[in-house]
């Protein structure tokens, strides 16, 4: 056996080990679930892929692992350290999308979002697997003022920005420049509800607080 044989040999040793991990063996973190009759309940969450963080969710109960769907509750969330200093923290709303995150699924998911506000971003993914090379889609979404759900995508995104943004002059008029494009998206609804808090005026941009030392 060469060597190149013996490490590919080692490598389907262990992700075939990690498939085979039981689910109680696999980390969780502090967390919580919102039922559907408005109770929260402070929890451990189990992780899973990106697309199953939003169709299926799993937590601990006297060390048993539990899977619940998303039409059993409202939202959940949970928090990963990453040093002493700093965690990540990650909230999901049940909402109901136009397609299913997994093909044949239900479009009722649990969805990522990352910005709260007036405006409120999220992050819907998607599996396509016809295609390999990217089998997993990132579709960003707005949950606009009027509470309608908004998908934007490279196609669409100066139409949909400048009505989404439409009230603030200043930031309606740099969409579609550098620095306001899709993968900006999250920085303008930071922006843009930093202005419907202060309301300064509309013709002058001002950069969120939240966006210190932020690219994107």
């Amino acid at each position: 056996m060469t060597f190149r044989s013996c490490i590919f040999s080692m490598l389907l040793i262990s992700v075939s080990m990690a498939f085979m991990m039981s689910d109680d063996k696999k980390p969780t973190y502090p967390g919580y679930l919102v039922w559907n009759h408005g109770i929260k309940e402070t929890v451990k969450i189990q992780s899973g892929s990106i697309t199953d963080n939003e169709v299926k969710i799993k937590y601990l109960v006297e060390g048993n692992v539990i899977t619940i769907k998303p039409e059993d509750i409202k939202a959940y969330g949970y928090s990963k350290t990453l040093s002493p200093l700093s965690s990540e923290d990650y909230h999901y709303d049940r909402l109901e999308m136009e397609y299913p995150a997994k093909p044949f699924g239900s479009n009722t998911a649990m969805v990522l979002r990352e910005v709260s506000g007036p405006i409120s971003l999220y992050s819907y993914f998607v599996e396509v697997r016809t295609d390999r090379k990217h089998p997993v889609h990132h579709r960003p979404h707005v949950l606009s003022e009027n509470g309608k759900l908004i998908e934007l995508n490279e196609d669409n995104f100066k139409k949909k920005a400048r009505l989404i943004f439409g009230k603030y002059d200043a930031l309606r008029a740099k969409i579609g420049t550098k620095k306001f494009q899709l993968k900006n998206l999250r920085r303008m609804v930071r922006d843009y509800n930093f202005w419907v808090a202060e309301q300064h005026d509309p013709k002058e941009y001002k950069v969120s607080p939240e966006n210190y030392d932020v690219n994107q």
